[in-house]
């Protein structure tokens, strides 16, 4: 089938297609390609040469701009609603797919969705980057927020692998344990939150459904901060493909001190028990 990948690049470019079965892109193309002829929506075009226009006229690494930098939650926000306006006018004409640009300094974080017919989204690991899948020592300490759900699963998770496990606490910077996190007020837990991300090496993000609530300021908070995080949906079938992908980035980052967050147990009932047997899976090769 056809496959169309909405990816910004510099020149104008916005589109990609590729006919065949390969991992590859294919040739930057236009919209115009896709209709047989046929107009494209003009709402379409405009809003994907104006999104585009935002990514090439601000600075990045190595190219200046004369434009505001990138928010790069919003512009993903921004291109999945293109993609989804796209695949809902072209139905089962055409594959749709979303990737983020290598000059979004967290591009490996779910770099690659398809949108289904009904907006919905399926994660499209790299196959060449999943080879590449491992990496040589435990994180030293990991730390989490107050909470039951992804919190909690990883202080038990850390538990039991004998990883030193905590928050860091704002006001002097010592690692505290979770019990005492627990006992703190509304205030110090949020201050703690927000150390956990400026001490970490990086933020892991387990989430299920959109990025929202405390994982959507988590996320912000790491922008703003400029500390690395990657944010992966765990709501997914294939538990091992997602291992491989999470393995896969971790392998590209600083995990010395890992942040672990995501949703409460009271926001995504059952998520503690799939949180645990991801890290459990994500971190196997390590106990062989």
């Amino acid at each position: 089938m056809l496959r169309y990948t909405i990816m910004p690049d510099f020149g104008g470019a916005y589109g990609w297609i590729n006919r065949s079965s390969d991992d590859f892109l294919g040739p930057c193309a236009e919209i115009d390609y896709l209709y047989a002829g046929r107009t494209p929506p003009g709402h379409l075009l405009t809003a994907l040469e104006d999104w585009q226009r935002i990514f090439e006229c601000a600075p990045h690494e190595h190219v200046g701009g004369i434009g505001p930098p990138v928010d790069w939650l919003q512009f993903h926000a921004e291109g999945h609603a293109i993609a989804r306006l796209l695949k809902a006018d072209l139905g089962d004409a055409a594959q749709v797919l979303y990737q983020k640009p290598m000059e979004d300094p967290n591009h490996r974080c779910i770099e690659r969705i398809e949108v289904l017919r009904d907006g919905t989204f399926v994660h499209w690991p790299k196959i060449r980057r999943l080879r590449v899948s491992s990496f040589a020592k435990w994180p030293s300490v990991v730390t989490s927020g107050r909470h039951t759900g992804v919190d909690r699963a990883a202080q038990q998770w850390a538990t039991r692998c004998g990883v030193t496990h905590g928050a860091w606490r704002s006001k002097d910077g010592a690692l505290i344990e979770l019990d005492r996190l627990v006992e703190m007020n509304a205030t110090g837990s949020a201050e703690c939150v927000r150390a956990n991300v400026a001490r970490a090496t990086t933020t892991l993000l387990l989430i299920e459904g959109p990025l929202t609530g405390g994982s959507l300021l988590i996320a912000k908070l790491a922008e703003r901060l400029g500390r690395s995080y990657g944010v992966f949906p765990i709501d997914t079938p294939n538990r091992v493909e997602l291992a491989n992908g999470i393995r896969g980035w971790l392998a590209g980052e600083d995990i010395e001190r890992l942040n672990i967050a995501g949703p409460s147990e009271a926001r995504c009932p059952g998520i503690h028990l799939r949180a645990a047997a991801l890290l459990e899976e994500v971190f196997a090769p390590l106990r062989d």
